[in-house]
């Protein structure tokens, strides 16, 4: 997915974050269910791979469990 889809797919309303720098996730089911709240979520939708990048980074530790989940939630791949 390109930065003009991705783009468009937000405005169009999904719900979709980049993890890792190029992982596409739809978040739409997992907003509720997150231990950092939704509004951490919402934070995060249709922003750039980088600032996403950084924040995941330096501000969080995932658990394994949490980084197979979002393999689930996985439904493209960011191309600049």
């Amino acid at each position: 997915m390109n930065k003009v889809d991705y783009e468009k797919a937000v405005a169009s309303g999904r719900k979709l974050i980049i993890v890792g720098g190029n992982r596409v996730c739809d978040v739409t089911k997992f907003i509720g269910l997150h231990p950092g709240g939704d509004a951490l979520i919402n934070s995060y939708i249709g922003k750039d791979p980088i600032s996403t990048k950084k924040m995941m980074d330096t501000r969080h530790t995932h658990t394994k469990a949490a980084r197979n989940l979002m393999d689930t939630l996985t439904v493209a791949f960011y191309k600049e």
